[in-house]
Protein backbone atom coordinates (compact mmCIF):
# COMPACT_ATOMS: atom_id res chain seq x y z
CA UNK A 1 0.00 0.00 0.00
CA UNK A 2 2.42 2.71 1.13
CA UNK A 3 4.55 1.37 -2.12
CA UNK A 4 1.46 2.28 -4.53
CA UNK A 5 1.03 5.32 -2.26
CA UNK A 6 4.54 6.84 -3.23
CA UNK A 7 4.18 5.67 -6.73
CA UNK A 8 1.51 7.49 -7.62
CA UNK A 9 2.34 10.74 -5.78
CA UNK A 10 6.08 10.51 -7.43
CA UNK A 11 4.00 10.40 -10.83
CA UNK A 12 2.16 12.93 -10.39
CA UNK A 13 4.77 15.28 -8.92
CA UNK A 14 6.80 14.43 -11.70
CA UNK A 15 4.41 15.71 -14.53
CA UNK A 16 3.80 18.81 -12.65
CA UNK A 17 7.27 19.92 -12.40
CA UNK A 18 7.53 18.79 -16.19
CA UNK A 19 4.78 20.88 -16.97
CA UNK A 20 6.38 24.00 -14.98
CA UNK A 21 9.51 23.66 -16.44
CA UNK A 22 8.00 23.47 -20.18
CA UNK A 23 6.16 26.65 -19.46
CA UNK A 24 9.01 28.60 -18.46
CA UNK A 25 11.33 27.23 -21.50
CA UNK A 26 8.87 29.71 -23.82
CA UNK A 27 10.64 32.93 -25.02
CA UNK A 28 10.58 35.25 -28.09
CA UNK A 29 13.53 36.18 -30.07
CA UNK A 30 12.47 39.61 -30.72
CA UNK A 31 12.47 40.88 -26.38
CA UNK A 32 16.31 39.88 -26.48
CA UNK A 33 17.56 43.38 -27.12
CA UNK A 34 20.09 44.34 -29.69
CA UNK A 35 23.40 45.56 -28.64
CA UNK A 36 24.95 49.39 -29.94
CA UNK A 37 25.76 48.72 -33.27
CA UNK A 38 29.01 51.05 -34.61
CA UNK A 39 29.42 51.28 -38.66
CA UNK A 40 32.56 52.73 -40.36
CA UNK A 41 33.28 53.88 -43.86
CA UNK A 42 35.92 55.58 -45.43
CA UNK A 43 35.46 57.40 -48.93
CA UNK A 44 37.69 60.19 -50.36
CA UNK A 45 39.99 60.56 -47.35
CA UNK A 46 36.15 61.17 -45.28
CA UNK A 47 36.05 58.81 -42.11
CA UNK A 48 32.51 58.39 -41.22
CA UNK A 49 31.55 56.62 -37.95
CA UNK A 50 28.06 56.49 -37.19
CA UNK A 51 26.76 54.85 -34.01
CA UNK A 52 23.23 53.70 -34.40
CA UNK A 53 21.97 52.66 -30.76
CA UNK A 54 19.39 49.55 -30.08
CA UNK A 55 15.36 51.07 -30.28
CA UNK A 56 12.81 50.94 -28.30
CA UNK A 57 9.28 51.46 -29.03
CA UNK A 58 8.00 54.83 -27.99
CA UNK A 59 11.49 55.47 -25.78
CA UNK A 60 13.58 57.91 -27.87
CA UNK A 61 16.93 56.94 -29.42
CA UNK A 62 19.95 59.16 -29.84
CA UNK A 63 21.74 58.24 -33.41
CA UNK A 64 25.55 60.12 -33.92
CA UNK A 65 27.81 60.80 -36.85
CA UNK A 66 31.73 61.58 -36.44
CA UNK A 67 33.45 63.12 -39.45
CA UNK A 68 36.97 63.40 -39.58
CA UNK A 69 40.29 63.52 -42.23
CA UNK A 70 40.79 59.62 -42.76
CA UNK A 71 44.96 60.88 -42.76
CA UNK A 72 45.13 63.32 -40.47
CA UNK A 73 42.21 62.40 -38.10
CA UNK A 74 40.83 65.86 -37.93
CA UNK A 75 37.67 66.64 -37.47
CA UNK A 76 35.68 68.08 -40.32
CA UNK A 77 33.07 70.96 -39.26
CA UNK A 78 30.05 72.12 -41.54
CA UNK A 79 28.93 68.89 -42.83
CA UNK A 80 25.51 68.85 -44.58
CA UNK A 81 24.37 65.64 -42.98
CA UNK A 82 20.65 64.32 -43.43
CA UNK A 83 19.49 61.20 -41.62
CA UNK A 84 16.74 58.94 -43.14
CA UNK A 85 14.48 56.35 -41.56
CA UNK A 86 12.80 53.86 -43.77
CA UNK A 87 9.70 51.14 -42.30
CA UNK A 88 6.69 49.71 -43.24
CA UNK A 89 3.56 50.61 -41.85
CA UNK A 90 0.75 48.29 -41.69
CA UNK A 91 -2.83 50.84 -41.11
CA UNK A 92 -6.54 49.34 -40.86
CA UNK A 93 -8.65 50.42 -44.17
CA UNK A 94 -11.67 49.71 -42.12
CA UNK A 95 -10.66 52.17 -39.66
CA UNK A 96 -9.39 54.96 -41.52
CA UNK A 97 -12.73 54.99 -43.59
CA UNK A 98 -15.30 54.20 -41.04
CA UNK A 99 -18.02 52.22 -41.57
CA UNK A 100 -19.43 53.20 -44.79
CA UNK A 101 -16.43 51.73 -46.40
CA UNK A 102 -16.53 48.71 -44.18
CA UNK A 103 -19.96 48.05 -45.62
CA UNK A 104 -19.09 48.92 -49.39
CA UNK A 105 -15.90 46.25 -49.05
CA UNK A 106 -18.26 43.55 -48.09
CA UNK A 107 -20.59 43.54 -50.39
CA UNK A 108 -18.16 43.75 -53.12
CA UNK A 109 -17.72 41.10 -55.22
CA UNK A 110 -13.88 41.17 -55.12
CA UNK A 111 -12.09 40.16 -51.85
CA UNK A 112 -10.37 43.28 -50.02
CA UNK A 113 -7.98 42.97 -47.58
CA UNK A 114 -8.69 44.42 -43.79
CA UNK A 115 -5.17 46.21 -44.05
CA UNK A 116 -2.68 47.64 -46.24
CA UNK A 117 1.17 48.07 -45.97
CA UNK A 118 2.96 50.83 -46.79
CA UNK A 119 6.36 52.76 -46.84
CA UNK A 120 7.22 55.50 -44.64
CA UNK A 121 10.51 57.43 -45.07
CA UNK A 122 11.68 60.11 -42.45
CA UNK A 123 14.25 62.75 -43.70
CA UNK A 124 15.30 64.90 -41.38
CA UNK A 125 18.84 67.81 -41.64
CA UNK A 126 21.20 67.35 -38.82
CA UNK A 127 23.13 69.76 -37.64
CA UNK A 128 26.59 69.52 -35.85
CA UNK A 129 26.56 69.30 -32.05
CA UNK A 130 29.15 71.38 -29.61
CA UNK A 131 31.38 69.11 -29.99
CA UNK A 132 33.42 69.54 -33.53
CA UNK A 133 33.00 67.12 -36.46
CA UNK A 134 30.16 65.36 -34.73
CA UNK A 135 26.45 65.65 -35.57
CA UNK A 136 23.52 63.98 -33.33
CA UNK A 137 20.40 63.18 -33.95
CA UNK A 138 17.36 61.79 -31.94
CA UNK A 139 14.68 59.21 -33.23
CA UNK A 140 11.53 57.91 -31.30
CA UNK A 141 10.02 54.65 -33.27
CA UNK A 142 6.21 54.33 -32.99
CA UNK A 143 5.70 50.91 -33.92
CA UNK A 144 7.88 47.75 -34.15
CA UNK A 145 9.20 46.16 -36.65
CA UNK A 146 12.20 46.08 -38.97
CA UNK A 147 13.57 49.65 -39.40
CA UNK A 148 16.25 50.75 -41.98
CA UNK A 149 18.37 53.85 -40.71
CA UNK A 150 20.74 55.79 -42.75
CA UNK A 151 23.41 59.20 -42.44
CA UNK A 152 23.58 60.81 -45.83
CA UNK A 153 26.87 63.74 -46.46
CA UNK A 154 25.72 65.60 -48.89
CA UNK A 155 28.70 68.21 -48.65
CA UNK A 156 31.13 69.36 -47.05
CA UNK A 157 31.05 73.48 -46.43
CA UNK A 158 30.59 74.53 -49.86
CA UNK A 159 31.74 71.52 -51.89
CA UNK A 160 28.73 69.05 -52.96
CA UNK A 161 29.90 65.19 -52.86
CA UNK A 162 29.22 63.37 -55.91
CA UNK A 163 28.20 60.72 -55.52
CA UNK A 164 26.99 61.47 -51.31
CA UNK A 165 28.65 59.30 -48.55
CA UNK A 166 25.84 56.97 -46.85
CA UNK A 167 26.15 54.86 -44.02
CA UNK A 168 23.72 52.58 -42.64
CA UNK A 169 22.50 50.23 -40.43
CA UNK A 170 18.89 47.43 -39.95
CA UNK A 171 17.31 48.01 -36.40
CA UNK A 172 14.59 45.79 -34.85
CA UNK A 173 12.06 47.02 -32.76
CA UNK A 174 10.52 44.52 -30.93
CA UNK A 175 6.89 44.55 -29.71
CA UNK A 176 6.73 45.19 -26.33
CA UNK A 177 3.34 42.76 -25.73
CA UNK A 178 6.19 39.88 -27.07
CA UNK A 179 8.34 40.23 -23.79
CA UNK A 180 4.90 39.39 -21.31
CA UNK A 181 3.63 36.08 -23.20
CA UNK A 182 5.52 33.54 -20.89
CA UNK A 183 3.54 34.60 -18.06
CA UNK A 184 4.50 35.17 -14.22
CA UNK A 185 8.13 34.96 -14.36
CA UNK A 186 8.13 32.42 -17.35
CA UNK A 187 5.88 30.04 -15.10
CA UNK A 188 2.81 30.04 -17.87
CA UNK A 189 -0.82 31.66 -17.54
CA UNK A 190 -2.19 32.00 -14.86
CA UNK A 191 -5.03 29.49 -15.65
CA UNK A 192 -2.34 26.97 -16.15
CA UNK A 193 -0.82 27.55 -12.78
CA UNK A 194 -4.81 27.01 -11.50
CA UNK A 195 -4.57 23.02 -13.43
CA UNK A 196 -1.41 22.22 -12.47
CA UNK A 197 -2.58 23.64 -8.37
CA UNK A 198 -5.58 21.71 -8.97
CA UNK A 199 -3.67 18.22 -9.90
CA UNK A 200 -1.35 18.40 -7.08
CA UNK A 201 -4.24 19.48 -4.17
CA UNK A 202 -6.30 16.79 -5.85
CA UNK A 203 -2.99 14.01 -5.70
CA UNK A 204 -2.92 14.59 -1.94
CA UNK A 205 -6.61 14.20 -1.52
CA UNK A 206 -6.11 10.87 -3.32
CA UNK A 207 -3.12 10.06 -0.97
CA UNK A 208 -5.10 10.87 2.13
CA UNK A 209 -8.15 8.75 1.45
CA UNK A 210 -5.44 5.77 0.86
CA UNK A 211 -3.93 6.39 3.94
CA UNK A 212 -7.21 6.11 5.84
CA UNK A 213 -8.34 3.53 4.14
CA UNK A 214 -11.18 4.90 2.16
CA UNK A 215 -10.21 3.15 -1.34
CA UNK A 216 -8.90 -0.35 -1.80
Amino acid sequence: MKTLILLLASLLFSSSCMHLGMMGTGTDHQSTPESVLEKEVTVGGIRAIAIFPPLERGKEALFTLRLSDAETGQAISRAQVFFHAEYLHTIDRHAMHGKDMMHHEMDSTKPQRMEQEHDVNLDQEVTESSIRGTYSVRFNPSQSGEHKLMFHITALGDQMLEPEIVIEATRIVPDKASGHSGGMHGMGTPTTLVIVGAAIMGAMMLAGWIIRGRIF
